[in-house]
């Protein structure tokens, strides 16, 4: 998944609409539904209920906007950290893809270094 997937996530869920949150990420409604549909399909759960009017959120959508949101702060954060160290240009803003695995074992931190 990348964080472009997940804020156009999180912006569907805030304003209930495909075509207001294409709006604020100055895109087509068919690439937000491209998209989410990869996103659900990579997490393997249905995040939002789609018709022709509205968006509902799914229980599985509800804690993803959850931890989303988490997941942005820190990326906000670690962007943040990388301008006031001058790795990153304060115009730029990197490309990241996060890995979503059933196993996350090979994410175990060594507490004893």
């Amino acid at each position: 998944m990348t964080i472009s997937q997940i804020e156009y996530f999180m912006s569907c869920v805030s304003l209930l609409s495909f075509k207001k949150a294409a709006d604020v990420h100055y895109t087509s409604v068919s690439t937000i539904s491209r998209q989410i549909a990869s996103l659900e399909a990579e997490l393997g759960v249905q995040l939002l209920v789609r018709d022709t009017h509205k968006v509902a959120v799914t229980e599985a959508g509800k804690l993803f906007f959850l931890r989303s949101q988490t997941i942005l702060g820190e990326m906000s954060q670690y962007r943040s950290n990388l301008i006031s160290i001058g790795k990153l240009p304060p115009d730029e803003k990197p490309e990241l893809h996060i890995a979503t695995y059933s196993n996350d074992s090979m994410y175990r931190i060594m507490v004893d270094m």
